[in-house]
């Protein structure tokens, strides 16, 4: 993917004024690489990425699981329709604890979530079961809805 790209970026003809126009298809793939690259860096080696023009830090994240157990939809086809069903997630194979990925933006992006598709959320539980330790974030008083109380209670 990232030789097509080289590709394409080195066939775009230069205009009269000595700059190269760039597609939204070449744009989308490059952003694309970006942060697929980023994500591998986050899930396999725990390390966060620092998003540029202050738009805050995506890092992995794991939460002790004392008060909740974190559920999901999953959708299945029964007769012919469509039948949506919530299901627990098993996390006491993993200690009790819950990985996620988490941005850390400012105030003014709160309203936003971020979200992995399935292929990174199976790699992400695929390295938490191998045993790749990420930041706690129940140990964070900065967390939201965290607590000194709630803190205390885990340790």
């Amino acid at each position: 993917m990232e030789s097509d790209i080289n590709d394409d970026l080195s066939e775009i003809p230069v205009g009269h004024t000595k700059i190269k126009r760039i597609t939204y298809r070449v744009f989308c793939r490059i952003i694309l690489l970006y942060f697929k690259y980023h994500f591998i860096q986050m899930i396999d080696h725990g390390r966060s990425a620092i998003m540029l023009n202050k738009f805050g830090t995506l890092k992995i994240v794991k939460t002790l699981c004392t008060r909740y157990n974190p559920t999901k939809w999953i959708f299945k086809t029964v007769n012919g329709k469509v039948v949506r069903e919530k299901v627990k997630i098993d996390i006491n194979s993993l200690g009790g604890y819950f990985y996620f990925p988490f941005w850390e933006s400012d105030k003014k992006y709160r309203q936003y979530r971020f979200y992995f598709t399935k292929p990174w959320k199976r790699r992400l539980w695929a390295k938490a079961k191998e045993g790749m330790d990420y930041f706690d974030y129940t140990l964070t008083k900065t967390g939201r809805n965290a607590s000194p109380d709630y803190i205390q209670k885990i340790k």
